[in-house]
Order: structure tokens, then sequence, then C-alpha cells
């Protein structure tokens, strides 16, 4: 994982990707143009899936939604729906080209295929500055509902289809604001799955866990990137985690994704063609320290997957105050007891 100088650096070698990008910003004012926040912007990442874009029907034509916010379709130029996307989405379209990111990011392989998500997600920094965005959220392209979570007399944990898409954003983004003297790098929304186990999921009851998948919100002053070809969110949290670096994944509202090998597009290719096995191993690559292969599900449904052991992924680093060193200076004084 590279230092925030070595990051810095592949950032800025990403503008030489970019085939096409707006002039300037595109507003979405759907009646509310008091909602817009006007420092952030949402990228739709979006491959093969020109036709079937859920997650733009979901946050637009969503019966009685509320959305405000200037959004965009990242696309790579070796996409053949393209022509597509540009028809139904015109300027919003945003084009970049993989093959000249590739020396600046770590794919962990020497594979040829490039029909991943890794480009998209690493460039959205660079769009986001370019375009007079300080912060963004990536989201995939395949999100049919969003929901906000809810504890009812502490005995059911209750989902409530959620109309106000506005303040789904703002609240994320509120999160992120109030963390920019820490060391957190990113927030993530929960998916449904995150919420098995109803009122007694400790993480539902606490409000956030460590975990950070699918969904990220970012600010361009605390640039990340994300490593290999698949897994990539998973071998950023675990990679970032070991550091001692922050990132939470929000319990308040959650999103539902598609099955990745139901539809057509994205990544659905790619892990047909490698299985879950390939999958995970790319975090046994990157993070050996806290990761397995194990098994997940029952009976049809069991399948191979990756197995992060938290204690090993998110290290308890003392402050530096309680170092051996400190802890003797703060206690000179006290010292002349031991010759009594």
């Amino acid at each position: 994982m590279k230092n925030i100088d070595e990051i810095k650096e592949s950032i800025s070698h990403f503008s030489n990707a970019i085939v096409k990008i707006p002039s300037e910003k595109i507003t979405n004012i759907n009646e509310k143009s008091e909602n817009r926040m006007e420092d952030f912007c949402v990228f739709i990442l979006s491959y093969g899936r020109s036709d079937n874009v859920k997650t733009y029907k979901t946050l637009m034509e969503y019966d009685n939604a509320i959305f405000n916010q200037d959004f965009y379709i990242v696309c790579s130029d070796d996409d053949k729906d393209l022509d597509n996307y540009l028809e139904k989405f015109g300027d919003r379209v945003i084009i970049f080209n993989k093959e000249k990111m590739i020396p600046y990011l770590d794919k962990g392989d020497n594979f040829e295929k490039i029909n991943v998500i890794l480009y998209a997600r690493n460039i959205c920094f660079t769009l986001a500055e370019k375009m007079g965005y300080k912060y963004f959220v990536e989201l995939d392209d395949d999100y049919d509902i969003f929901t906000q979570r809810i504890f009812y007399d502490n005995k059911r944990l209750i989902q409530v289809n959620l109309f106000d898409l506005d303040t789904m954003f703002k609240v994320h983004l509120d999160f992120l604001k109030n963390t920019e003297n820490t060391k957190v790098k990113t927030i993530t929304m929960s998916q449904h799955g995150d919420f098995i186990g109803g009122v007694d999921n400790m993480s539902a009851q606490r409000g956030f866990q460590r975990k950070v998948m699918n969904s990220f919100f970012c600010d361009i002053n605390k640039p990340f990137l994300f490593d290999g070809s698949i897994n990539e969110d998973v071998n950023y949290y675990t990679q970032s985690g070991i550091r001692g670096e922050l990132n939470f994944n929000l319990f308040g509202f959650s999103l539902h994704q598609e099955k990745t090998q139901k539809s057509s597009g994205g990544m659905t290719e790619t892990y047909l063609d490698g299985g879950t096995y390939l999958k995970s191993f790319y975090t046994i690559l990157y993070s050996p320290s806290c990761t397995k292969i194990a098994s997940i599900g029952q009976g049809v449904n069991k399948r191979i997957h990756h197995r992060i052991s938290t204690n090993n992924a998110y290290p308890k680093i003392l402050d530096e105050k309680y170092s051996k060193f400190t802890y003797d200076e703060l206690h000179k004084k006290e010292s002349i007891l031991d010759d009594f």
C-alpha cells in the first residue's frame, strides 16, 4: 500500500486518463434547490449496463424520491455500450481510459483483462478535483432500493423505504466532514446483509463497523487508492485498517444491490470467470495477516469466501503518550518512592 505522497503522485497522473469531462458542474434540481450541496457530487460507476443503470432509476425515477444532488455516470472508453450511455445521459457521462492508469496502480496480477471496477474507483478523486467538488460518493450501478433502519421498542429492527435521498447523503457527508481533523478516510453505507440477526446484531446496535464496502463517501483532501483487480474494497479496508487508518460503515441507512452474478455487465463476467476463490485470494495477497479462505452460507448457497480476522485487521494502536519513555518522563517525581 502506497504512502500519502505516492498516492498523491499517482492521482496526479490520472488526469491524463480523462477522455471526456463536463466543462462545468451539471446541477440536478428537482423542486428543492436548497437541498443541493454544491461542494458534493454523486459518481455512478457503470460498465456494460447502459440499458439498466438501476442506481440512476432508484435516484431519479423512484416514486416520491427527493434527490437534488449533482450526479455523473463514470464510464471507460473500452465499454461497448458507450454510445448508448452518451445517448441516454449526455454530458453527465464522464469517460476515461484504463490503460493510461495502469502504470500508477497496483493491480496485484499480470492479467490482461481490465474489465474491472478498480480503475473507475481510483479516478474519482481526480474527477472531483477537476470539476470543483470537495466531496463525492462512489456508487455502483445496480442499487434497486435505499432504506432506513429503525430499532422499534428495542424489540424489532424494522426497514422503511426511503424517499428523502438528499437527507441520506447529507447524514453520511456530515459524518465525514466532522472527522476532517482525524485519520478517518472514508464513510460508507451499510448493505441489507449487514443487518442479519436483527436486534441482536451488535454492529447495528453500535451504529457502525470498521468494514467498508461498495459505496464510498470521500474528501479530496484525504486521498487513498484501491489495490487489486478484484475485491478492491476489501483489499482497501484491511490494508488501511492494519496501518491504523479509520473507516466507518454507518447503520442508519442501507442500500440493496442485485446479486453480482445474476445480472450481465459490471463485474459479473469477471466473477464468473474466476469464481469467488480467486476473488477472495486477492485479499490474502494484500493482507495475509488477517485474511483466510473460508466458506459461507449453507446447502446450495454455500460458497467459498474470504474471512477477515478483525483483531488482526484493526490493531489497537495506543497513543504515543502511553509509550514507556513518555510514561517514565511523566512519573519521574514518583520514582523516588522506589528507594524506600
